[in-house]
């Protein structure tokens, strides 16, 4: 495997298992013996190059799968040495997607999200709608 940086990915988290009952997410020693994840992906986005999907592939049948496919595509980075790299485009958290739609109303400003996570249809072609309407007045200021 080359060292370079395979994928990218919005919220890389590092994280402890929630072992209580009570939890939805609660993950049993039995199911993962470790007192912390690996860096996840944690839902919303990922890119993956088509070398590291390849190896995510030849690597599957060897490694007991786990119900948490965020958590399982962590542990197989980890084992396959591949670093993961944070990208500011893709926002995970609602404010971050709340400050990007706030600066559309700047024609100075321009919106490079790729992905956000947790959004309503409704939202996101409000969005997308302002979006298009300031690229179309910034087209215009140009003639």
């Amino acid at each position: 495997m080359s060292q370079m940086i395979a994928f990218t990915w919005a919220g890389a988290f590092d994280t402890s298992p929630f072992r209580s009952r009570l939890f939805k997410w609660r993950v049993s020693l039995d199911e993962f013996p470790f007192a912390a994840f690996p860096p996840y992906i944690a839902a919303g986005a990922v890119l993956l190059t088509g070398q590291t999907i390849a190896e995510f592939y030849a690597a599957i049948p060897h490694v007991r799968l786990f119900r948490l496919d965020d958590v399982f595509t962590g542990i197989l980075s980890h084992l396959l040495a591949i670093t993961p790299q944070h990208n500011a485009n893709f926002a995970f958290y609602r404010q971050s997607f709340a400050a990007a739609s706030l600066a559309l109303a700047s024609s100075e400003t321009t919106i490079t999200l790729i992905a956000v996570h947790d959004y309503s249809p409704e939202e996101m072609r409000e969005t997308y709608e302002k979006a298009m309407k300031q690229q179309n007045q910034q087209k215009l200021q140009l003639f």
